[in-house]
């Protein structure tokens, strides 16, 4: 008689313990590590910087997942996105709340055109905000298109000594100011 100890992996799916001796007739069991209880929710996104262009989008993905990241299927709860920060222009473009199917959902972002960075939370449909249930997505700015120059005073005396300040502005196809200083 020889007796081990088998401890469960963190990855579902089935294992083969087989005993072999010499030339006796083999046995074996088979043993299953199953999917966990549910969690925790987990965000992805499949871009997190877009030009901020109002066009650009990313798909974000939201899976229920036990203690060690499996999925939890069976799961199908109703899930809201939302979205706060300094480029909160934009919009999610599917149906929000989304239903989960086998514990996975996805939405749509699309950017608007201020270029920030939005903060994308996940919670239930009863409002609670679960722990690591968001995502920063970048907007950035879109292409340099145009440049501006303005002037404080546009009539100076000839003497040698008048001055003003000229003042060029760098702006993306947006209209959106990119050069601060």
């Amino acid at each position: 008689t020889a007796t081990i100890v088998y401890r469960a992996g963190t990855t579902v799916g089935t294992s083969t313990i087989t005993a072999l001796s010499g030339g006796l007739t083999t046995g074996s069991v088979s043993i299953t590590n199953r999917v966990g209880t549910a969690t925790n929710l987990v965000l992805t996104s499949v871009l997190d910087t877009l030009v901020a262009d109002g066009v650009s989008v990313t798909t974000l993905t939201v899976r229920t997942v036990d203690e060690t990241g499996n999925t939890v299927i069976g799961t199908d709860h109703s899930i809201l996105f939302s979205k706060t920060g300094s480029g909160t222009t934009g919009s999610f473009e599917s149906a929000n709340p989304v239903t989960l199917v086998n514990g996975i959902g996805t939405i749509v972002l699309k950017t608007g055109t201020t270029p920030g960075t939005v903060t994308v939370q996940v919670s239930t449909a009863t409002g609670s905000i679960l722990t690591g249930t968001q995502k920063i997505i970048t907007y950035t700015y879109g292409s340099a298109n145009k440049i501006t120059v303005s002037v404080d005073v546009s009539q100076l005396t000839a003497n040698g000594t008048d001055n003003t300040i000229l003042t060029a502005r760098i702006y993306d196809t947006n209209n959106n100011l990119i050069n601060k200083s």
